[in-house]
């Protein structure tokens, strides 16, 4: 992805933080240069990095997965979630006949695949 396709996601989905893979943190960075005024995004988790890695941005908190994974004392709020209805994923499609779309997956929806996966092993 170019930064432009990266910002257009972000813009579309109104992300609060982003995964990103260690290899794609420039282009993250740059994509963030690029977001609407007032856009929601204000951390970046970065997966697969050193500690070598520059983790330092304009307004953006970024944190390597690896160091909260291991944290002994990290306290994540604990969320009402509803199966059916709220988003777990929103992966984007190619774009074929256009901009690409994001593709809303519930809770409901990983689940179910997860089991059709498994009875078709089974």
């Amino acid at each position: 992805y170019t930064p432009k396709e990266i910002a257009y996601q972000l813009n579309d989905s109104h992300a609060r933080t982003l995964f990103v893979h260690a290899s794609f943190l420039e282009k993250a960075l740059e994509a963030s240069k690029l977001l609407v005024d007032n856009h929601p995004l204000n951390t970046i988790v970065v997966v697969d990095s050193d500690s070598s890695t520059n983790l330092s941005a304009e307004g953006i908190s970024i944190h390597r997965y690896e160091d909260l994974a291991s944290a002994e004392n990290i306290l994540f709020p604990r969320i009402d979630v509803d199966p059916k209805h709220d988003i777990a994923l929103l992966p984007y499609s190619s774009g074929t006949t256009g901009r690409p779309k994001g593709v809303v997956l519930t809770h409901e929806n990983l689940v179910a695949n997860v089991t059709q996966v498994v009875d078709g092993e089974g």
